[in-house]
């Protein structure tokens, strides 16, 4: 796999994951509002999803 293809599926898997974060939040939801359990799962996958643009941008994107 050539640089390109890789820095494309790091963002895809980085943003899917941030996506995913706000689908745990919605799903931790209930009538007293969202669980402890739901933030911190969701705050560890945005962050995830953060780190892996970071690093994507850091080390310079597709350089083309």
């Amino acid at each position: 796999m050539d640089r390109g293809k890789i820095v494309k599926c790091g963002t895809i898997i980085s943003l899917l994951l941030m996506v995913g974060s706000v689908g745990v939040l919605v799903r931790g939801m209930t009538a007293e509002g969202i669980g402890p359990m739901a933030w911190m799962v969701a705050e560890g996958l945005a962050g995830l999803g953060l780190l892996g643009l970071g690093i994507i941008n850091v080390t310079g994107g597709r350089d083309k």
